[in-house]
């Protein structure tokens, strides 16, 4: 809601980033490229794996990137943790691939280094950007889910992967306009703007990170963002929880994507908050997830993801909390 009362949109993309912050210290060593599947990229043909472990639930850019690479994948279906499961057994020339599910499963990723040591893990913190990268393992993160800028992947590992070749500035500032469309209130016309950017990163070659981009990141403001991502999402789980909905509690440490929370019919209660101008992401639609694994089933079918993220206050999440509430009821 805008501070006059006005209804105003609620989720979806980003607007480009105006702040002046610290950046993001803790990966400032990170090797930068165009996308997170450019980083994935560099870790396959860098690894040369046999095998590729990735779980049935998966973002179908990682999916795209490992037909790209051409190594079999062997599917494993997720933990009541979302962690790997214990009949897993990749062999020592295998490589795999563990998610920090909306930034809120540092622990699954702990266990599983636990388990298999760091250096046969690709840990996919696309969804957890503040997630501190283990020593030994390779870890990428996608700065374009949880800031208003263009392009960008990063990449921590302890592989000699080969230096990313120069970014094409330019395409980069065509990505840009739905970034400065949303910073203009124009949240229509944008998201066919912004429908485009993704489009323009299907690709995954070894490009590095825009200058644009990279300077874009310098000065956002990570420390406030965690705290008001933490923030909403204990009011969104408090309020809900009360209202008998199922939220995964928020571990310590953890910054959030977003706000996972079980319902039944989440297709149509999705739709219903979108006539409410709350706009709410799928993870992900295009997943073959077969019926024995009832963890992918409920997160891609049964969840509706809800956003906390730092554009947004208290006022804000008590009307996200309203509107789900309602359209529950109204089923």
């Amino acid at each position: 809601m805008s501070a006059g009362g006005a209804m105003a949109a609620i989720g979806g993309y980003f607007a480009l980033e105006r702040d002046s912050g610290a950046g993001l210290g803790w990966i400032d060593d990170a090797v930068r490229y165009q996308s997170a599947r450019s980083a994935i990229a560099a870790v396959l043909n860098t690894a040369r794996p046999a095998k590729v472990w990735a779980p049935n639930f998966i973002c179908g850019a990682v999916n795209d990137t490992l037909r790209a690479f051409g190594a079999p994948v062997k599917r494993y279906t997720l933990s009541e943790t979302l962690g790997i499961p214990g009949h897993v057994e990749p062999a020592a020339t295998d490589l795999l691939v563990c998610v920090d599910y909306f930034g809120i499963h540092a622990n699954a990723v702990a266990e599983a280094i636990g388990r298999f040591g760091a250096g046969r893990m690709l840990i996919d913190a696309s969804q957890s950007m503040y997630l501190r990268a283990p020593t030994g393992a390779s870890t990428v993160y996608s700065p374009r889910k949880f800031f208003g800028v263009p392009d960008g992947g990063m990449l921590r590992t302890a592989l000699s992967v080969p230096h990313p070749y120069a970014p094409n500035e330019v395409d980069s500032l065509t990505r840009s306009r739905h970034l400065l469309a949303r910073r203009m209130g124009l949240v229509d016309a944008g998201y066919a703007l912004f429908q485009e950017a993704e489009a323009s990163l299907s690709g995954c070659p070894p490009v590095a990170m825009s200058q644009f981009t990279t300077a874009l990141l310098r000065s956002v403001d990570c420390e406030t963002a965690a705290i008001r991502r933490t923030r909403n999402y204990r009011h969104l789980a408090t309020r809900l929880r009360a209202q008998g909905f199922e939220v995964p509690f928020l571990p310590r440490d953890a910054v959030p994507l977003c706000c996972p929370v079980r319902c039944k019919d989440a297709a149509r209660v999705r739709r219903e908050l979108a006539t409410r101008c709350l706009f709410t992401p799928i993870y992900w639609p295009d997943a073959d997830i077969p019926d024995s694994d009832r963890v992918g089933l409920r997160l891609r079918d049964h969840t509706v993801y809800l956003p906390c993220d730092q554009r947004y206050g208290e006022s804000d999440m008590s009307y996200i909390a309203n509107v789900l509430i309602e359209s529950v009821e109204a089923s």
